[in-house]
């Protein structure tokens, strides 16, 4: 799927909500990542949605931190392809701008440019947005006692890695998101 003809293979029903979000201007937040845009989509909460596009337009990956369960793609991945597809961030000062898109070497000259920690403190925090996002689909897709003993293993690795509070505040999120699930409340209490 390609992010030129993506509503040709989206649900119906997904693409008209993902497009009311979009015109109400709902996706904010736009910013590119080393591994591709990562956008914020105001819904219920406020949803963490990331694309990885190939340089042809090709949507490599998706995914987003909502607790929807319908299908591959969610009305908040939907309304940020909309986003990505109309060559808007809105990541810059002053609101919405166009996405640059120039060849990669503009990016070795902004690497080449950078403080010695700026990119140490970039590639942190991408990966714990990585492993928190991992973290949230595994959580999503577990379906029984072991499943869940495997994300608890997954948050123990990320509460070494990222401290208590993050750990905390991501074990208070996940009892947040799945209150029917008795098993997994049950292993993040032993956490």
């Amino acid at each position: 799927m390609r992010i030129n003809d993506f509503d040709d293979s989206l649900d119906p029903v997904i693409l008209k909500r993902g497009r009311q979000y979009y015109q109400e201007g709902r996706v904010s937040r736009i910013e590119k990542t080393t591994a591709g845009w990562t956008a914020v989509v105001a819904g219920t909460h406020d949803y963490r949605v990331e694309v990885q596009l190939e340089p042809n337009g090709f949507i490599r990956f998706s995914s987003c931190d909502c607790p929807y369960e319908g299908g591959e793609y969610c009305k908040h991945q939907a309304a940020v392809f909309y986003a990505l597809r109309a060559g808007v961030t809105t990541g810059g000062p002053g609101g919405q701008e166009t996405m640059a898109t120039g060849p990669m070497g503009g990016l070795e000259k902004v690497l080449t440019d950078m403080e010695p920690g700026q990119m140490r403190d970039i590639i942190l925090d991408e990966t714990r947005a990585l492993f928190q996002a991992h973290i949230e689909r595994s959580a999503r897709e577990a379906d029984q006692r072991s499943k869940y003993k495997q994300v608890c293993v997954m948050i123990k690795t990320y509460k070494k890695a990222c401290g208590e509070l993050a750990a905390r505040s991501m074990i208070t999120e996940l009892c947040r998101l799945y209150p029917r699930r008795p098993a997994f409340l049950d292993e993040l209490g032993r956490i």
